[in-house]
């Protein structure tokens, strides 16, 4: 479980290294200028958007296209509130998912050293059996 500004950015760096890890480009660089709690990626080249976000949303997961100039480029991820392991991690999962399925490719990491990403954030002793 993840509370408090220190859940989110700790949550978000998860999910920024762990789509980076799949091969997922941020829309923004900079770690100066890129939010912890609404996070963007470009949308991978094989994919309609559209069609991308409605696979996503079939697995489970809501994203959001990016607005104005941005709408159709990139996608955008909450990253707010109580978001469990679970959760980051269907979130992961989907977006990898969908992305292989495209014919992407993960930039040579594993499939595993994506999701090592994310497990890599919560400490055993916050891993609680009812979590989800």
């Amino acid at each position: 479980m993840r509370t408090g500004l220190d859940g989110t950015l700790r949550g978000g760096k998860a999910i920024l290294n762990a789509l980076t890890k799949a091969g997922l480009e941020p829309f923004i660089k900079d770690d100066y200028y890129r939010s912890t709690t609404v996070l963007s990626f470009k949308y991978p080249p094989s994919v309609n958007p559209d069609e991308f976000r409605r696979t996503v949303y079939r697995l489970g997961v809501s994203i959001s296209d990016g607005m104005d100039e941005v709408k159709g480029k990139a996608f955008r991820i909450g990253n707010m509130g109580y978001l469990t392991r679970r959760d980051v991690l269907t979130l992961i999962s989907s977006i990898v998912a969908v992305s292989l399925i495209n014919g992407e490719k993960s930039n040579g990491n594993s499939i595993g050293d994506v999701f090592k990403e994310v497990l890599s954030y919560w400490e055993p002793e916050q891993l609680l059996v009812g979590e989800g």
